[in-house]
């Protein structure tokens, strides 16, 4: 078993890899702006949120002035951390959020993976999941365009992964990032929810089998990783 997932998961990056550099180093537009540049407005108004972060530790676009205008304020606060350590060495805003899309993306090929294995217990079909996630060519695009598209993807993913695996808590703390990710997240969080109330007033809940500590276990760090993005964004 752990050979085959070390072969999976090699193979997993090797594909993310070279799906990447086949959007990074195309030439349709008759430049290098694949690999140089970013394909829309939004990835730089995160890199400026994120390089106002680094260096004056507050979700600003103009210095000083907390604002919400980030669609994504955790791909800022991510951003901002290699920001701070590589920018100094020369290192440009471009490639660090190109670098982190590729790693998510190697990410969620890894979870899709383990997510169909727990559901099926098939080694080809787990491995053929990860392997279309790596060629699927929107998100070969999205992975290497410096916004947070594979971030959003593989939390998603990793929360109904760790439900699946009975892990409440590790699945309320996925939730409450993937809201912080995209605002398409509180869709997401709001139809597993109801999805998992449905099923508890189908089946009948239990306090023996613990539904509800595990609901609340879900809930409560959804509502404190979640709570304090909406204040601010209330201000």
């Amino acid at each position: 078993m752990y050979r085959e997932r070390l072969l999976a998961h090699s193979l997993f990056i090797t594909l993310q890899i070279i799906t990447g550099l086949l959007f990074l180093t195309g030439t349709t537009s008759g430049t290098g702006a694949a690999l140089d540049g970013v394909p829309l407005d939004d990835t730089w108004i995160h890199f400026v949120y994120a390089r106002n972060l680094a260096k004056q530790g507050g979700l600003y676009y103009n210095p000083g002035v907390p604002e919400a205008g980030a669609t994504s304020p955790l791909w800022a606060i991510l951003l901002s951390i290699p920001f701070k350590i590589l920018m100094p060495s020369g290192v440009g805003p471009v490639a660090i959020s190109k670098a982190l899309g590729l790693l998510f993306a190697i990410g969620l090929s890894i979870v899709v993976y383990h997510l169909v294995h727990t559901y099926t217990g098939s080694y080809p079909a787990s491995l053929l999941a990860g392997i279309l996630i790596a060629l699927d060519p929107t998100l070969s695009f999205s992975k290497v365009s410096g916004m947070e598209v594979a971030l959003f993807a593989f939390l998603m993913v990793l929360a109904l992964l760790l439900y699946t695996k009975g892990r409440s808590l590790a699945c309320g703390v996925a939730l409450g990032f993937s809201v912080l990710a995209r605002p398409e997240g509180y869709l997401f969080v709001a139809v597993l929810l109801l999805t998992l109330g449905l099923r508890l007033v189908w089946e009948g809940y239990s306090t023996d089998r613990g539904d509800l500590k595990r609901l609340a276990s879900l809930i409560i760090p959804l509502v404190v990783i979640i709570l304090p993005i909406i204040l601010f964004f209330q201000r």
